[in-house]
């Protein structure tokens, strides 16, 4: 099982045009932090599929596009797991629901939201939320052919 998962993820990143080395890179990552917490790499897609968000989007400060997978939930204990089985970080954001609840968030950018992005493509359901997965997928092929 867990070198079928491993050759799919180099099948998604060859797919996407990227390097050897980095394939190997990501198979590695994913043995490393993900092999023994297959279950929560599930329950990670499964919050993206109905709270996140990804895509490659313009900086408000820089120039270019950046691309981004974030999650956002009043709920912090499921933003906080997600944050850490991907290696993200938490925050939360200053503004509030209407209700006064706060908001909590997590999200990456560039490289580590390619490697999030990679991961997620693996088990997510929603065809919208694949599809923007695979934008950011894209973005790199695209940059780097």
């Amino acid at each position: 099982m867990v070198i079928c998962a491993a050759i799919m993820l180099c099948l998604i990143v060859v797919i996407a045009g990227v390097t050897y080395s980095r394939c190997v890179e990501f198979a590695t990552y994913y043995r490393k932090e993900m092999v023994n917490n297959k279950e929560h790499l599930i329950y990670c897609a499964g919050l993206f599929d109905g709270e996140g968000s990804a895509g490659v989007y313009s900086a408000k400060h820089q120039y270019g596009l950046v691309p981004t997978v974030q999650l956002a939930m009043t709920d912090k204990a499921p933003v906080k797991f997600f944050a850490d089985t991907l290696g993200f970080h938490l925050y939360k954001n200053k503004k509030k629901t209407k209700s006064g609840k706060a908001i909590w968030r997590t999200q990456v950018t560039c490289q580590k939201a390619l490697k999030a992005a990679t991961l997620l493509l693996l088990f997510v359901k929603n065809p919208a939320k694949t599809k923007q997965l695979k934008k950011i997928v894209m973005y790199y092929r695209q940059k780097i052919g």
